[in-house]
């Protein structure tokens, strides 16, 4: 949960917990310093996405460790 300058906004408990952010206090953090791992052309996608743009590219998509954890997870097991 992000305002318009990528900086966060109070946040649910679940919302952390999905994206392993723990206790901190990460209130009026910058995305890019909660989530170091992004690269940094992501920057420029999402000031576009901002400002308006639809931005659509399969091939290139954000996945942090906790996607990956999900895909690991099956049901039922």
């Amino acid at each position: 949960m992000f305002d318009s300058e990528m900086r966060c906004i109070p946040t649910s408990r679940r919302w952390k917990e999905e994206y392993f952010i723990g206790d901190r206090d990460i209130i009026g953090a910058a995305h890019y310093v909660i989530f170091p791992e992004i690269q940094e052309r992501w920057n420029s996608v999402h000031r576009r996405g901002l400002e308006g743009e639809t931005i659509w590219v399969d091939e290139d998509r954000f996945e942090s460790e906790w996607m990956e954890l999900a895909n690991d997870c099956k049901i039922g097991s």
